[in-house]
């Protein structure tokens, strides 16, 4: 299976990156997630997003400054309002329950966005939505999409919700290769989706999975 640099970086922690910035310097992600400051440009707080923004597919769909508030990584994006998440960040946010628990919401959020719902966020469980044929077809073809679909992925790995991005990748295979929708985001998910799973029995097995259905 392919993969980029930056995702065996990821995989490997950024072994690269040998120091931080203190939280003192650095702490935009953080406050964010703590409903302190909007996002930018034209944002909102994390809050306000959750409860308004969801079901709005149009906005979601446009807005394109929001997703790196969202799904931190540590990365720098397309986003200069937007700072790259820092190791001390992460270890304050995997501290704080309702960080944690804000960022599953905005990774529902994105679900919802995508045809998808979230039924146990302990167990990971998804299942399509009541519009899944519609927000599908949309999918298919909406390749920004798919970089936002790395950047999700890559985050929630990043702030200990490694079994939401292995459950994800899970039925997003599933639907590729079983069910015969979302064709468009195959090469995708085989290059950029599996490959950033950190549970290494898990990406085995959905490469594994994927290789077998491309060989049907």
């Amino acid at each position: 299976m392919w993969a980029s640099q930056d995702t065996e970086d990821y995989l490997a922690g950024y072994p690269s990156v040998s120091s931080y910035p203190p939280l003192q310097q650095a702490r935009c992600n953080l406050d964010f997630y703590l409903n302190r400051i909007p996002s930018e440009p034209d944002g909102d707080f994390v809050d306000v997003i959750h409860a308004e923004w969801r079901g709005d597919h149009g906005k979601l769909e446009a807005h394109h400054g929001y997703i790196q508030f969202l799904f931190p990584i540590r990365e720098h994006g397309v986003n200069d309002l937007a700072q790259p998440l820092t190791l001390p960040e992460i270890e304050e946010m995997l501290r704080t329950p309702e960080i944690i628990d804000r960022v599953v919401r905005s990774f529902d959020l994105m679900l919802d966005f995508y045809g998808m719902r979230l039924v146990s966020p302990k167990t990971g469980e998804i299942k399509r939505s009541r519009s899944w044929r519609r927000r599908y077809q949309h999918l298919n073809s909406s390749f920004h999409n798919y970089l936002r679909i790395t950047r999700i992925l890559k985050c929630l790995g990043e702030l200990g919700l490694e079994h939401l991005q292995a459950a994800w990748v899970e039925f997003l295979v599933t639907e590729v290769v079983e069910h015969g929708q979302l064709g468009g985001t195959f090469q995708s998910l085989r290059d950029f989706w599996i490959p950033v799973v950190k549970d290494d029995e898990a990406r085995a097995e959905q490469s594994a999975r994927i290789t077998k259905g491309t060989c049907r």
